[in-house]
């Protein structure tokens, strides 16, 4: 692939640049991205909850939804804590502010999901086509047609797998329809 093709130009001077640089070599100008805190990337999550139009990164997404998922299965631990033996009010204040603390959680959640969505040049809208694409590829295979009873089983399936697989990978270079990468700024154009 040539160099043009991945647009890796200086936003200052306009000079053409390897993938790899890191730096301008005639004008100094750092391409890497400045490195950040899972707290940051976490918080920034919060911060964005209204937010639909910027991408996420797969680092973001993570940052948020490790410490969500520790966070309940701990509730979950802790509910079953409480109602197998006897607890103070602190415990169930605990379990409370947990609880409100979840539901809280869900619009930053699908807002993040949306924006990570948007880093691999997706929109909800897109998926039933994924996920049918997906399907017609597996129907293809010569075992699958004589169980074609299953079909329902497998589209549900892949209603999981399709959108689970999408947030996983890895973001597209370069801008797309919903912005500049955050992730490799290097292969965005100038933009202006």
């Amino acid at each position: 692939m040539a160099i043009e093709d991945l647009n890796c130009t200086c936003p200052e001077c306009e000079l053409m640049l390897s993938p790899e640089a890191e730096e301008c070599p005639v004008c100094g100008l750092r391409f890497a991205p400045r490195q950040r805190t899972l707290q940051h990337w976490y918080l920034r999550s919060w911060q964005l909850w209204r937010c639909r139009s910027v991408r996420a990164t797969r680092r973001e997404f993570y940052a948020f939804i490790i410490p969500n998922m520790l966070l309940m299965i701990w509730w979950g631990k802790e509910l079953t804590r409480i109602q197998q033996s006897e607890a103070d009010i602190f415990s169930y204040l605990f379990i409370g502010l947990l609880g409100l603390y979840h539901l809280l959680s869900v619009i930053p959640l699908f807002s993040l999901i949306t924006r990570r969505l948007h880093d691999r040049d997706l929109d909800w809208s897109d998926l039933p086509e994924e996920i049918k694409v997906a399907m017609e590829d597996f129907c293809d295979l010569s075992p699958w047609t004589y169980l074609s009873f299953l079909e329902p089983m497998l589209w549900l399936g892949l209603s999981i797998y399709v959108p689970i697989r999408e947030l996983l990978s890895d973001t597209t270079p370069g801008p797309n329809r919903f912005g500049p990468s955050i992730r490799y700024p290097r292969y965005n154009s100038h933009l202006n």
